[in-house]
């Protein structure tokens, strides 16, 4: 499946009402500011900040809080659906259990995802976020059964992984390729992928990038031709990158 980035919405709300409405998608949201006082199919509930709200499509819903914020996406079924491979178990009409939960490790995800979305502009990275938290928030938060079993995987096989991005480490990898390298599911990919080499995929690959553009930068090359040949998106990206790796900019390593 090609991974279409869902189009996330940052919004405030001063003293705005809402009608009793649905939606015929998901509507996953992160509360960031005010306490967020909704009815969800004639129950309330509070969502605080660092709360993710989870309305499920046809629930009828209505916001009594008149300032808040949030950071909210509307995937279809059909989206969400998908990563159900990743639980190991293909699921329909998925059902999320609860309008409001609190889970740091997601919350954190959902910024991530909308940090990708605003300033990284990395396609690899914004997969591994958005497969983590949708298959997380599926297989803890659903009401569907879902099937556990260990998974076993082959060493080699994501070494051959890392030996891939190396090679190809200027192109833009997707998730979905290098988990096919791998034998496993994206989601399996990127959890064994980080329990053997102690970072995300898209971190590793930074790395490759960056010891690459050390070497050119060694040798004298400009900085545009150094971030779009270690295939950064531009030399602001690149520096980033390597400041924060580094710990200093790109022109004061090269002298």
């Amino acid at each position: 499946m090609d991974i279409i980035m869902p189009n996330l919405l940052e919004a405030s709300f001063k003293n705005k009402t809402f009608a009793p409405h649905f939606h015929n998608e998901y509507s996953i949201a992160l509360i960031t500011s005010g306490n967020h006082n909704f009815t969800c199919n004639k129950e309330d509930f509070v969502a605080y900040p660092g709360d993710i709200r989870l309305i499920n499509p046809g629930d009828i819903h209505v916001c009594k809080s008149k300032t808040w914020g949030y950071i909210t996406f509307t995937p279809d079924s059909n989206f969400v659906e998908a990563f159900s491979e990743s639980c190991q178990k293909e699921l329909h009409s998925i059902t999320f259990a609860n309008p409001v939960i609190n889970n740091n490790k997601l919350a954190k995800l959902f910024i991530d995802l909308n940090s990708a979305k605003k300033d990284w502009q990395d396609e690899l990275m914004v997969e591994n976020i958005l497969e983590e938290l949708i298959v997380n928030l599926i297989s803890s938060y659903s009401n569907n059964e879902i099937k556990k079993e260990d998974i076993s995987y082959s060493k080699n096989r994501l070494i051959q992984t890392v030996e891939y991005m190396k090679e190809h480490f200027n192109d833009h990898l997707k998730l979905e390729n290098l988990a096919q390298i791998s034998g496993l599911s994206k989601y399996h990919f990127l959890r064994k992928f980080k329990e053997e080499f102690k970072m995300t995929p898209h971190a590793y690959l930074l790395q490759i990038r960056i010891h690459n553009a050390k070497n050119m930068l060694l040798n004298h090359k400009p900085l545009t031709d150094i971030a779009l040949s270690c295939g950064f998106s531009d030399q602001s990206h690149f520096t980033r990158v390597f400041n924060k790796i580094y710990g200093m900019s790109p022109g004061k390593l090269a002298g």
